[in-house]
Order: structure tokens, then sequence, then C-alpha cells
């Protein structure tokens, strides 16, 4: 009878502490998968310091060097004027580079309005819009032009922008043979709202109301 006893009552002490038992299976395993999570995050931060560190030591070695030479548009009346510069090695999209490029009015006849806009030419002949970084003066259109805000007189010269940005997805290919071209286009009208207007229909409304 004793050993039978015994065996129940065993029997009972284990039923009452499964209980616990799998409890402390469950923390186990809680305890595996949260150390597991932590060291996928700890080297998951590590990767992307590592990461950082380069981008940041990679723009600051972009912001000493020249994005191009730097240059100047010359405006004429009521034409289109073009200005290209050829790119320097290592070009990453979407940084900042210096690069001045200056409006000059000597040659222009009459007071006029101007716009601009530029665009890169990769290496494998692709057209992407380029980001001019520019003051106050200047209103960004939905055109991709640049309105200026003031009326240009004659001998004018002023800045158009100080630093350019490529978009982002720019293309870089046989970026090392140095063949890609920044086009910076200025163009001129005459100070009349009804020629602005039938001409440049995107021109911001912001810029028009100073002309009218």
């Amino acid at each position: 009878m004793e050993k039978i006893t015994n065996k129940n009552n065993n029997k009972n002490y284990n039923q009452k502490n499964q209980p616990n038992n799998d409890l402390l299976k469950l923390s186990k395993i809680a305890l595996i998968v949260l150390y597991v999570l932590t060291m996928v995050a700890l080297i998951g931060v590590s990767i992307y310091s590592v990461i950082l560190s380069n981008q940041n030591y990679q723009l600051k070695q972009n912001m000493k060097q020249n994005f191009t030479e730097n240059g100047e548009v010359k405006i004429i009346d009521n034409e289109s004027s073009v200005v290209a510069f050829s790119m320097v090695n290592n070009i990453v999209s979407g940084v900042e580079y210096p690069q001045k490029v200056t409006i000059n009015a000597n040659n222009l006849k009459k007071d006029s309005r101007i716009r601009a806009k530029a665009n890169v030419i990769s290496s494998d002949g692709d057209i992407h819009n380029v980001k001019l970084v520019v003051d106050a003066n200047w209103i960004i259109g939905d055109d991709g032009y640049y309105y200026y805000k003031n009326l240009v007189v004659p001998a004018d010269n002023f800045e158009l922008c100080g630093r350019v940005e490529l978009p982002i997805g720019f293309s870089i290919e046989n970026q090392n043979e140095n063949k890609h071209v920044l086009v910076v286009t200025v163009e001129t009208l005459p100070n009349n709202y009804d020629v602005i207007t039938s001409v440049w229909i995107s021109a911001p409304n912001s810029w028009l109301i100073a002309i009218s």
C-alpha cells in the first residue's frame, strides 16, 4: 500500500508542478528569442553606423572638390542662352556640390524678365533635371524653371546658384571617363505681362503679380 501511495504522491506532485515547468520552459525560450533579437539589432546598428560613417566621409570628400568650374551665362534679349560644363569624377546622386553660376547682362538691350533651368547629360546619354541651390530672389516653378523675382536691367550681374544637386537615381555609369555634362539654360523675355503669360504659361502666379 505504501508503494502505491508514494506513486500517487509523485504523480500528484508532478501534475502540480507541470505548469511551473511549462512556464520555465517558455521563459527560457523567451529569453533566447530576446537575446537573438538583441544581437540582430546590435549587428544592424553596427552595420548602419559603418554605412553612415562611410557616407559622411564621402560627403565631406565631395564637399571639398568643385563640381565643375565656375562660370557665367551671358544673356541677350528674347533669347535662350546656354552654357555647358564638364563634370568631375566620383559623382554621387543626392549630394550638393559647389557650383557657382552667375548671370551676365552686359549684352542685354532692354529691361527683361528671366528664368533658368539646369540639366545633366550622363555618360550614357540620359538627361536629368538638376536642383539649383538658389537664394530668395528666385521662385521655383512647377515646370522645373527658376524664375527671377526682380527685373533684370542691362549690365546687371548677379548669382544664379551657388550649389547644384543631382537627383536620386542619377546614372553614374562610366563616371571615370568624365563624360557627364551640366547644361544651364537662361531665357529672357521683355517685361510685358501679355507676352510672358503667352510664352511662359507655367510662370508662378506670385511672380506674375509683380509684373502686372
